[in-house]
């Protein structure tokens, strides 16, 4: 095999302990073709010294690639960076790849000791408190020293202020199919919750923290409650904002209506037995949610927000609303609820525009190109 050929070796730094949409798009990678067109090794962070009990870690392991730990054991641990260097230099990695602030300021210092190639993947950014939103300042900053930016959004590589730059790639998330057994699944969740037939099920699913606007969805539930007739949601997740959600649901005195079932893997059981996915997000980089709801054919009622405006089309595959608003939000629910031939026709049209424009394999090879260019 000749230089040319060599499959491009990279070392991919991630920095979470749980599998979220950044780790699932790896996992992904990886098993649609990314494994047989590069030689990937995937590094960790144990912050507080634990082998085990990792949801992140655990796939990783699992996911048959090469999997390494950095061993952190304060906040600012100058260690990591010569641990990480160890790991870029036994793999003759040629690529650096970040995904996140730690992992971009970690890739950054290491291309500057190693001359090693940096590419820096935009996920999207959080806002819970203060310390987050200055990582998210700091982030924006310091991808603009990688050689190459993967934006997963058109609205992400605008808020960089990068979007005609020509070292970003703009490669939104996917979607696989074979992910999902859709002939086969685990629960009857309505069953289990106790939902009817002729009941509509919304589901509302992700971590409970302020930029995903749980708050509102509850509010425009109960406003729109009237004239929804039978409808009921559950809240799929968890996360710092579960407890005040519980108290904003007894407030509004939707016990009835509402069921938290907590962080669950089992997504498939989850989007089978809803109805329709809201999605009331403040910001978004690209929704893994929303393509996963559309491949199982479900509409979405989203807020027109980072991403999702790229995923849903408004009046095809689901409704678009103004974000931070209850009553719009209700407003939409009112419209999507009350007429299940356009619910059943959203979702079918959601299905098709996932399997044809959010391909897990054109989003490996663009990927790769990305790799090639810079080795």
């Amino acid at each position: 095999m000749t230089k040319q050929e060599r499959r491009p070796a990279v070392s991919m730094f991630m920095a979470s302990s749980i599998l979220g949409g950044p780790g699932k798009g790896l996992i992904q990678f990886f098993r649609c073709g990314g494994s047989e067109l590069s030689r990937p090794t995937v590094v960790g962070f144990d912050i507080e010294g634990k082998t085990g009990g990792c949801e992140f870690d655990d796939r990783m392991r699992e996911s048959d690639v090469r999997f390494e730990l950095l061993r952190q054991t304060r906040r600012f641990d100058w260690g990591l960076v010569g641990q990480a260097r160890q790991i870029v230099e036994n793999t003759q990695s040629d690529i650096l790849q970040s995904h996140g602030y730690k992992p971009h300021v970690l890739c950054l210092i290491l291309k500057w000791l190693t001359g090693r190639p940096w590419v820096a993947f935009v996920h999207g950014w959080t806002s819970e408190d203060w310390r987050m939103r200055c990582y998210n300042i700091l982030e924006k900053i310091i991808v603009r020293f990688a050689d190459s930016v993967i934006p997963v959004s058109e609205s992400l590589a605008e808020r960089l202020g990068m979007r005609s730059h020509r070292k970003v790639t703009v490669i939104p998330n996917a979607v696989d199919p074979d992910d999902y057994d859709l002939d086969n699944i685990a629960r009857d969740l309505r069953k289990e919750y106790g939902v009817a037939e002729d009941e509509v099920l919304l589901g509302v699913i992700g971590r409970m923290s302020p930029e995903k606007g749980q708050t509102y969805f509850l509010k425009g539930l109960k406003q729109a409650r009237n004239s929804l007739g039978k409808v009921k949601a559950l809240l799929v997740g968890d996360g710092q904002d579960r407890a005040d959600l519980e108290r904003l649901v007894a407030e509004l005195s939707l016990e009835d209506a509402v069921t938290f079932t907590g962080y669950t893997r089992d997504v498939a059981s989850v989007y089978s037995a809803i109805d329709c996915l809201v999605l009331p997000s403040l910001s978004e980089g690209m929704p893994n949610v929303a393509l996963e709801a559309m491949l199982f054919g479900k509409p979405v009622l989203a807020t027109r927000v980072g991403g999702t405006p790229e995923v849903v089309l408004d009046g095809k595959t689901g409704i678009l609303v103004r974000s931070g608003d209850a009553g719009a939000l209700a407003d939409g629910l009112v419209r999507m609820c009350g007429n299940r031939d356009r619910m059943k026709a959203f979702g079918e049209a959601g299905a098709r525009r996932v399997r044809e424009s959010f391909s897990p394999y054109e989003r490996v090879k663009r990927i790769v190109s990305v790799y090639k260019t810079l080795v």
